[in-house]
């Protein structure tokens, strides 16, 4: 089973759990500065070039689009977030167009504004949204989005993306949790309890055979490759 994910952020108001509402309330705030977006273009890119350890892993998912082959027509990130390996990946392949999404609509008119390389910027719900917009040649890339789903709502995300004959998606879960890992996740949250620090559910840690399954009946597993606590698993039309 996996296991619940929290965080302690500086806000004033504390929140019970990541929505929607709490993104956008995280990307314009200014009490969590690794969340909220930069004000100016220069800050945006400055901070996106200090971040190497973003580039490194947008070096991995160019490999693994270039391994798909010539008849890739886009990459789309769902849930791009502040859009820094997005940014990094559309400078390795400049010339392949690149849509983000996200679902939190202040999020997204900050993206556009900072990122304007990228071909599109929109609004996309990845549980309610119609994955055939994009196109079946399209790699769908789900970077850092895996704490954000229950397994029932992943199997239905996976399921959609199969129904609109999405043939390819690259998969980089937010980290792979061992059990130890999930351990010391439930034990800092009961720590915390116990000294009445206020963290914030975030969803959901997974262990990789729980990823497995929750892929493996809509999809093919073509390709996985670990980079630190995460890794790219390739997925392929069954």
């Amino acid at each position: 089973m996996p296991t619940k994910h929290y965080f302690v952020f500086n806000n004033s108001e504390p929140m019970s759990h990541l929505d929607k509402d709490a993104w956008d309330s995280l990307r314009v705030g200014t009490e969590n500065p690794a969340f909220q977006f930069e004000t100016t273009l220069e800050k945006y890119e400055s901070n996106c070039t200090r971040r190497t350890d973003c580039r490194e892993m947008a070096k991995a998912i160019r490999d693994a689009i270039l391994s798909i082959g010539a008849g890739v027509s886009s990459v789309v990130s769902l849930g791009a977030g502040k859009g820094i390996v997005e940014w990094h990946l559309k400078k390795l392949l400049p010339s392949l167009p690149m849509i983000c999404t996200d679902p939190a609509e202040s999020g997204v008119a900050s993206l556009r504004q900072l990122f304007p390389a990228c071909d599109k910027v929109m609004v996309f719900d990845m549980l309610k949204g119609d994955y055939s917009v994009f196109g079946k040649d399209a790699v769908l890339l789900m970077n850092r989005v895996s704490t954000e789903f229950t397994p029932t709502e992943w199997k239905q995300i996976f399921k959609s993306c199969r129904s609109s004959g999405v043939k390819y998606i690259l998969f980089v879960p937010t980290e792979i949790a061992s059990i130890r890992l999930k351990t010391m996740e439930t034990l800092r949250h009961l720590a915390r309890r116990v000294l009445c620090r206020r963290d914030t559910f975030c969803g959901w840690l997974y262990s990789r055979r729980e990823f497995d399954m929750l892929i493996s009946s809509q999809y093919s597993i073509e390709g996985f490759k670990k980079i630190g606590h995460s890794a790219i698993y390739k997925l392929t039309l069954l």
